[in-house]
């Protein structure tokens, strides 16, 4: 090539001679795997029915990302091996192989032959340093109008309030750490409540097993089987499937209504409001029974 470079070379020639005497081909370097999620699966837009747009119903515009069994949630994609180069005496210059995604799929997550991600249970997206997984746990800072009502399969942590006129609900268990104003609470099993539930305009809440609250103020409320109340119960409607358990709380005003007993600090007050207290079967247990009989025979 340099010898055929040189005879053809002329000084005599105005424009420059360029001629290539040697070549090679850089390597091209695979790519590394990734785990790419739908964006709306994390981040869904809103998207309120026709219904809701004309009732302008802000408490009931659903903001939280949920998923079923069997939705597409993303991809995978594997990394790649890469091109070999060659150099200009014709040796081979390697490609780098490109590495597997850092990000570990959890079992709650199927993949696809085609990299497709499905979920395997219904529930929330999370991914994360830990990994890529679909929660049965919805964790949320606040219930308010950046949420809307919640319903979930699974169970519901707030870490704050749960504003008024706001409806949650689980078909598992329910635990709230701030405050709850005047808000409906629906639990399949338990709910447990930090700071209580105190509702001027009245609150409500059921649970399908047991209920734990540091206080209750103004609310109805529903537990099949057990209730413990840390410090005070004022203007309440409970019906309580099994025992009420309050040691150290005082029930003001309102009406309880318990089937196996109840351990109670201080009833009523020396205001001489009308606080009742009743032992009997509760009706959450009659309609169990139903329901139970009922699935028993279907």
């Amino acid at each position: 090539s340099i010898r055929a470079a040189l005879a053809e070379y002329s000084d005599t020639r105005p424009e420059p001679f360029v001629r290539a005497v040697a070549s090679g081909r850089a390597p091209t370097h695979g790519a590394d795997g990734a785990v790419a999620v739908m964006r709306e699966v994390l981040h869904p837009g809103e998207r309120p029915t026709q219904e809701k747009r004309a009732s302008n119903d802000h408490y009931s515009r659903a903001r939280v990302p949920l998923v079923t069994k069997g939705q597409t949630i993303g991809r995978l994609t594997l990394p790649t091996s890469g091109t070999d180069g060659m150099d200009v005496r014709g040796r081979v210059v390697p490609a780098k192989p490109g590495k597997k995604t850092s990000t570990v799929i959890d079992a709650s997550v199927k993949v696809l032959p085609d990299g497709t991600l499905t979920a395997t249970i219904d529930g929330i997206v999370e991914l994360d340093r830990e990994g890529l997984r679909v929660s049965t746990t919805l964790k949320l800072d606040t219930v308010d109008f950046s949420t809307g009502n919640v319903e979930f399969t699974g169970s519901i942590q707030v870490a704050g309030e749960v504003r008024d006129g706001f409806r949650v609900g689980a078909n598992r268990d329910i635990r709230v750490r701030g405050l709850i104003d005047a808000a409906t609470l629906r639990a399949g099993r338990d709910v447990h409540l930090d700071k209580g539930m105190a509702c001027p305009n009245g609150g409500s809440l059921s649970a399908g097993r047991d209920l734990r609250a540091a206080c209750l103020n103004n609310v109805t409320c529903e537990a099949a089987r057990d209730a413990y109340i840390d410090k005070e119960l004022q203007d309440c409607r409970l019906i309580i499937g099994r025992r009420l358990i309050a040691p150290h709380a005082a029930i003001i005003r309102g009406q309880a209504t318990v089937a196996a007993g109840a351990d109670v600090g201080t009833l009523g007050c020396e205001a001489h409001a009308d606080t009742f207290l009743w032992v009997a079967r509760a009706p959450v247990i009659d309609k169990l029974d139903a329901d139970l009989a009922k699935a028993m025979m279907g």
